[in-house]
């Protein structure tokens, strides 16, 4: 006889029908596909347990760009699990207040990125 688990999953036991087996299938995949996390229709998942790859953006490394003055580069180097940048995303803090940054990002090399900006402060890239 089936066993409905936590968060509404359906177990179907050895020696149900076929037709329980489907319909326990069936409900698995709906529900997988409208789960969140969110602590209702699945358990909820710790920031803790979410894996990031980061890099610093120091703010004395920034360079004054030589073709448009007031703005400045920094090449980054990715850390050693992304070997292709353009596999992942690269989001941008700025280290003072957490605010997402929003500035060029140019792929250098296939671990490498060049950040422009016009206000060259610490941050940190977030590798996704």
């Amino acid at each position: 006889m089936a066993v409905t688990l936590s968060f509404g999953f359906i177990n179907p036991a050895s020696g149900d029908a076929a037709s329980i087996w489907q319909a326990a299938i069936n409900s698995t995949i709906a529900q997988l596909a409208i789960h969140n996390h969110n602590g209702t229709n699945s358990s909820t998942v710790s920031p803790a347990s979410i894996s990031v790859l980061t890099s610093s953006v120091n703010n004395a490394n920034w360079v004054e760009s030589p073709a448009l003055s007031g703005n400045y580069n920094q090449t980054i180097t990715a850390p050693a699990a992304v070997s292709e940048v353009n596999n992942f995303y690269p989001k941008i803090y700025r280290d003072s207040d957490g605010g997402i940054v929003y500035i060029s990002v140019t792929r250098v090399a296939a671990n490498q990125i060049l950040l422009e900006t016009n206000n060259p402060v610490d941050m940190t890239v977030v590798w996704r």
